[in-house]
């Protein structure tokens, strides 16, 4: 066997035992964090390729569900009924879209050869 094969088969005894005493549950990162307590030098991802080779897993924390089916979804009531269907100024398409304020951008639309062109820098004043 070769010298790195010795050294991996060190390490996963010493791998094991830190798993074995933390109850099974722990993961690769707290596995490393234990070894580099114990004084040893070798690298997180080396530590995780051996565990991971040898079926050695952390137990994974509990979530709660985020859904629980068969509950109707809660959903406010639309005070404005507003419908955002097509044809009502809600398009997709921004020349066809009605200004909500229109007299808040007034000099920043200009037409131009047929089109519609939004100047956004319309320049500022100096002074409070």
């Amino acid at each position: 066997m070769s010298d790195r094969a010795l050294e991996d088969e060190r390490l996963l005894i010493l791998i094991r035992d830190s798993y074995m005493v933390s109850g099974k549950i722990y993961g690769s990162p707290r596995v490393f964090g234990d070894l580099r307590e114990a004084g040893e030098q070798y690298g997180k991802h080396r530590v995780a390729r051996l565990m991971r080779g040898h079926q050695i897993r952390a137990v994974r924390r509990y979530k709660a569900p985020k859904h629980i089916a068969g509950r109707p979804s809660i959903v406010s009531p639309n005070r404005l009924k507003r419908e955002f269907g097509m044809g009502n100024g809600y398009d997709l398409d921004p020349h066809l879209a009605r200004l909500a304020v229109p007299g808040c951008n007034r000099g920043s639309i200009r037409p131009q050869g047929g089109r519609v062109v939004h100047e956004a820098d319309t320049g500022s004043r100096a002074g409070p």
